[in-house]
């Protein structure tokens, strides 16, 4: 979240919590200072601030019902981003809320793959972020199935598309 990426989120959640939505946004790593000083506003955002072991990330990771995965904030219409947590976290079993431009790769792989668990909330656009919030916290993990986007990331397929675009030059 450092530089405000997804700080959105903050208010999603307290925007839920209003409507009835019990939820708790929990950031397990530290941010900078002016978010530091938002999440004591926010009576449903908790943050640790890297006081976290590995083990107790992990563990807090495991209870969570969803992850969030933020893009960078950029001044240009389109995001050339496409953050390694979320391909990571693609390797996990919870409901993803992707924060991303339209115009992004991230947002694509959402439209490709609805099986797959991902939440897309357009960047900026507060009601987009509680939607995807509102549905990821709803989601039954067990009907969300990655195998095909998986493959988009496998070693098999790194690979073959490496060697394809060397044999092409």
């Amino acid at each position: 979240m450092y530089y405000g990426r997804g700080e959105l989120i903050l208010d999603a959640v307290e925007e839920l919590n209003r409507e009835g939505v019990q939820c708790t946004f929990v950031q397990d790593r530290s941010v900078n200072e002016t978010l530091t000083e938002k999440f004591r506003h926010y009576p449903h955002a908790v943050l640790m601030n890297g006081r976290c072991t590995a083990e107790e990330s992990m563990a807090l990771m495991n209870t969570a019902t969803a992850v969030f995965v933020a893009d960078f904030n950029c001044d240009i219409s389109y995001s050339p981003y496409l953050m390694s947590k979320f391909v990571y976290q693609l390797f996990g079993d919870k409901p993803m809320i992707v924060y991303a431009k339209v115009d992004s790769e991230k947002h694509d792989y959402c439209v490709q793959y609805p099986e797959a668990g991902l939440f897309f909330a357009e960047q900026g656009n507060l009601e987009s972020f509680v939607e995807a919030c509102r549905a990821a916290l709803m989601c039954d993990s067990s009907r969300i199935d990655r195998r095909a986007i998986r493959r988009v990331f496998s070693d098999e397929q790194i690979a073959r598309d490496f060697i394809e675009r060397i044999e092409r030059v």
